[in-house]
């Protein structure tokens, strides 16, 4: 049996977590700090398109879209969580019946990530 992978991460202020047009391999659940998503425009100027905090997941949607991101995620402050594979979550969503795709399942995931992302001790 297969037991899922917890990967601590941490970004300094001002890090890049992800860029644009980027393949990610899994996402990051947000435990500390807060994260900004932004969109580059044909100007050249970034938009703040959201900010994340706590218990969010950065790259959810290209992960369950298995397309390229369209956006860049940097840290606005510290961060630091967990990165859950995609395999593992995958496997987390299949195995899991609280981690179904039912009509609430953003706010189970959501939930559950945070618990997840407890977990994992600072290195």
């Amino acid at each position: 049996k297969r037991h899922m992978v917890l990967n601590p991460f941490s970004f300094k202020k001002g890090e890049v977590v992800f860029s644009e047009n980027q393949s990610l391999s899994g996402v990051f659940c947000i435990k500390e700090g807060t994260a900004v998503i932004i969109k580059t425009c044909s100007n050249g100027k970034d938009q703040i398109i959201e900010l994340l905090s706590r218990g969010t997941l950065l790259g959810i949607r290209s992960l369950l879209s298995n397309y390229k991101t369209n956006l860049q995620a940097k840290s606005l402050t510290p961060i630091s969580g967990c990165f859950l594979a995609k395999e593992d979550f995958f496997l987390l969503l299949a195995n899991d019946p609280d981690f179904s795709l039912a009509p609430n399942w953003p706010v189970t995931l959501k939930n559950q990530m945070i618990v997840l992302s407890l977990s994992v001790k600072k290195v």
